[in-house]
Parts: structure tokens; sequence; C-alpha cells
């Protein structure tokens, strides 16, 4: 599968890099949630490598991708696939540039994994909840850091939440 792609190209990566990728064992997660609704376009807060960009348009959907810092990794990994043209780019300095990208886009389903304090995941998550379809990742309890996406998920109405592992799916 194209996991193994990836740890053939960067083999030499550090295992801390490794442990950062979100997709990794938790791919059904992500499928689970992408067939719940028809979705053609995703919207993610938070590039980092590149990776669940990459699962992402593997599995055949178009994906904007956002982030405040360039990852030529990531870049380098969607030309390895083969996939640059089913992923569009930005490069944000502030929330204002963020939520502005965001504002352009229409698509069915949002991914937030960009900076997890408090208030930041409001800012992402006001911007892109339009779509009714927001998977958070890092939706942990007591972690310095993280405690905006608990936050805001907590915020949110039970009903509307299905909790798996560290990620949780907002619906409406």
């Amino acid at each position: 599968m194209w996991i193994e792609k990836l740890y053939g190209m960067y083999s030499k990566c550090s295992a801390e890099h490794w442990s950062a990728l979100s997709v990794e064992g938790n791919e059904q997660i992500f499928v689970d949630a992408l067939n719940s609704k028809k979705v053609k376009t995703i919207l993610e807060v938070g590039t980092h490598y590149g990776v669940t960009a990459a699962f992402f348009a593997e599995l055949g959907y178009n994906v904007i991708t956002i982030d405040i810092e360039r990852s030529d990794m990531a870049v380098d990994l969607w030309k390895r696939l083969n996939i640059s043209d089913k992923i569009t780019y930005h490069i944000v300095g502030n929330n204002i540039e963020k939520v502005n990208v965001i504002l352009q886009y229409d698509f069915e389903f949002a991914f937030i994994d960009g900076d997890h304090r408090s208030g930041q995941v409001k800012i992402d998550f006001d911007a892109v909840k339009k779509c009714g379809n927001v998977l958070f990742h890092d939706y942990v309890h007591g972690y310095s850091g993280f405690e905006g996406t608990s936050e805001v998920v907590d915020s949110l109405p039970k009903k509307q939440i299905k909790v798996m592992g560290d990620f949780a799916l907002w619906q409406i």
C-alpha cells in the first residue's frame, strides 16, 4: 500500500518524524469519516510533512492544505507519489490570511490538525464548519499545547460528535 512507499522513500527519517504521522494506523478512521458523506474536496489545516494530504489524494480526493511553514518534504513527497496535481498548497502568515484562503473554497470535509492551542482550534473550526463535516486530530485531555482541540470538541453538542481514539468527528 501507499504507506510502504513512504517508508521506502524516507527510510532515513527519524522515528520521531514517523511517530508524528496522524494517518499511520488510523487509516480506517479517515475512510469511515469520509464515507459518511459525499466528499470530493477536503480542506486540511496543518500540512506538516504532507502525509495526510497525500493519503487523501491517494484516495482520489482533491485536497486544499494550509500551513504557516512551507515543507519541502511535503512537496517532494507529493511529487514522488505523482499526486501534486490533486493538492493545492497554501502557506499563510497569520490567522486572517488563513481564514481568507479558506473562504475562497468550497469543500465537503475538513481535517483540523494545525495549532492545537486554546483559541487557535476555534478559529480553524469557525472557518471550516460551513462544510458540516470536520475531523479533529489530537482530541486528548490533559496535554499542554493540545487543550484547544478538547475545548472546541467538548463545546459541541454530544450527539454531533463521534470520538475515535484521539480523533473526533463533528457532523451536522
